[in-house]
């Protein structure tokens, strides 16, 4: 397996340097104006000539991402095998790399920007607190597939399915939630104990994720079934009360799931799965009932991969292998737009966090695929107003499928 390394840059104030650019992953941290990047020692015997952006052309195709000139707002995340080499960043961009042993399947920032998360062996996650350079690794017992922190900070989930020699059961531990407080970050190799709660469920967990206001884990797996766990605070929101108990299970889909996500308003819990063409939505206020995205005439053709919400919670977006990225009103639950001229299917895309100046309602997307004539792995924007493609990033030289990116 290939050695991949994490490589973390503070930003300087005018980009006038040569950025090499070969890979599926950039991330722009908000608070602490760092970019990460991910790199394989496979890409040295790579042989085709590596691509290079020019610094002002870099500002030019970061500019949607900035709230202002000064400071780098949020982030651009796509995880799995990464190609990217910070040798050639010169000073004033110094550069820390971090070696990983195996290929990295996981990757998240904590909410304050000081905690970077990260798995490039089955069972470990890996917490990097930038400024220190100090590392503690979490054993899990099982293959993690997917890492969320919590909005406080407090807490980080790591989904997680069987290991490839591991029977599926009951037995399997879908989620682990990691206290990270004081206690737990006051030694650096900790396995499952007391500052861990396991979660259990048949299959495991391909995919997790956590409410704003932190209350609620939803976990999706291979039973076809979302999975509810609910958490207790105090009455100022901030003191635990209780771990996370088992609180209700949504079903429906017809085969295991591939992405749950949470509304950023917190009035919506979505679902995609394999071979399902349409996106399941449960309405969180409603006791959770359900409505299935599927207009007549412009539903997706092919399996969704993907699903993200706009940061008003207007919109949900979905991609398909179908080649097109579908944008549905919540408010009318009908298909508001199709996205059509990717080239490929659509393997990943998430929705900006923040205003831009492209678009009237403030969404920007983001879509990765494979151009299935040059097999270049693409970055797409997209302004959710015009429907059009805003600018097309390519030059990435992974040896697999695109993953996941977010901003």
């Amino acid at each position: 397996m290939s050695n991949t390394t994490l490589c973390t840059t503070t930003c300087p104030k005018r980009l006038n340097a040569t950025i090499e650019t070969n890979s599926t992953n950039l991330i722009l941290c908000s608070n602490n104006k760092a970019v990460l990047s991910l790199s394989s020692s496979m890409r040295k015997n790579h042989r085709r000539p590596t691509p290079h952006i020019p610094a002002p052309l870099l500002g030019s195709l970061l500019a949607p991402f900035l709230p202002d000139r000064q400071t780098f707002n949020n982030f651009i995340l796509s995880c799995h095998e990464i190609y990217q080499s910070c040798r050639h960043i010169p000073a004033p961009w110094p550069c820390k790399q971090v070696a990983c042993d195996g290929v990295v399947q996981a990757v998240t920032f904590s909410p304050s920007g000081e905690l970077l998360a990260y798995t490039s062996d089955e069972t470990v996650t890996t917490l990097l607190n930038r400024q220190t350079g100090e590392r503690t690794k979490l054993k899990a017992g099982s293959k993690i597939t997917s890492l969320a922190f919590a909005p406080n900070g407090q807490f980080l989930a790591s989904g997680q399915r069987p290991l490839d020699n591991e029977p599926l059961s009951n037995d399997n531990i879908a989620v682990c939630v990691w206290d990270l407080r004081t206690a737990c970050l006051k030694t650096h190799d900790m396995t499952m104990g007391k500052n861990c709660q396991e979660l259990y469920r048949y299959g495991g967990a391909h995919s997790v994720s956590i409410s704003p206001d932190g209350k609620i884990l939803a976990s999706g797996g291979m039973d076809q079934t979302v999975h509810l766990w609910k958490r207790s605070y105090s009455t100022d929101g901030e003191t635990v009360a209780a771990r996370f108990q088992y609180q209700r299970a949504l079903t429906g889909l017809s085969n295991w799931i591939y992405t749950v996500k949470f509304s950023p308003n917190g009035k919506y819990l979505a679902a995609v799965g394999e071979g399902e063409t349409s996106v399941w939505l449960w309405s969180i206020e409603q006791d959770y009932d359900v409505v299935v995205l599927q207009d007549e005439g412009t539903c997706h053709k092919e399996t969704i991969h993907c699903i993200d919400f706009s940061a008003n919670g207007k919109y949900l977006v979905s991609g398909s292998d179908d080649e097109t990225i579908r944008v549905w009103d919540l408010k009318s639950l009908s298909c508001h737009k199709v996205l059509e001229g990717n080239c490929c299917p659509v393997w990943t895309l998430a929705c900006s966090p923040w205003k831009t100046h492209h678009s009237v309602d403030n969404t920007l997307i983001v879509s990765g695929g494979k151009d299935q004539d040059t097999g270049e792995r693409v970055l797409r924007l997209w302004s959710l107003e015009t429907g059009k493609t805003d600018r097309i990033l390519r030059g990435y030289l992974g040896y697999s499928r695109m993953y996941s990116n977010r901003f």
